[in-house]
């Protein structure tokens, strides 16, 4: 892609109004144990303000300079247990789904927690690449 045509795409970006879709993003993941049985779950996106309250919840596990991590103990999990929701599930009494339980998480193989981790994070704009992007915007 030509500097020129780069600039012309930026251009239509940035002209006109913005539509967005407000509804929350899912993926379905089916889990298969070890007795062949299958978990049939999907994970979703968070709206704003649960995912700020994951941020915040996370801030102790951090150096105060906000780069190092202190403290691993369910740095994966935390955002897995607020992601995952297996199909059919029970709803909580405000009829929203109810979440894997972070005790059942816990216990997902290291390789499947990262895979998950990995696909939350990007869902909720928590990856590396999202947070480049909206620093770039901001």
């Amino acid at each position: 892609m030509t500097q020129e045509t780069q600039e012309q795409t930026t251009q239509q970006e940035t002209s006109g109004p913005l539509t967005f879709e407000l509804s929350l993003e899912t993926q379905d993941v089916t889990l298969v144990k070890a007795d062949g049985t299958k978990m049939e779950c999907y994970l979703q996106e968070m709206d704003g303000f649960h995912r700020d309250k994951h941020l915040n919840d996370q801030k102790p596990k951090y150096e105060s300079n906000g780069q190092a991590v202190k403290d691993f103990t369910d740095i994966q999990a935390d955002l897995i247990a607020i992601s995952l929701f297996e199909h059919g599930n029970d709803k909580d009494e405000k009829g929203k789904p109810k979440p894997v339980p972070k005790a059942v998480i816990r216990e997902f193989p290291s390789r499947v927690q990262v895979k998950l981790y990995e696909i939350a994070s990007r869902m909720n704009g928590l990856d590396e690449k999202a947070i480049k992007e909206a620093s770039k915007n901001s």
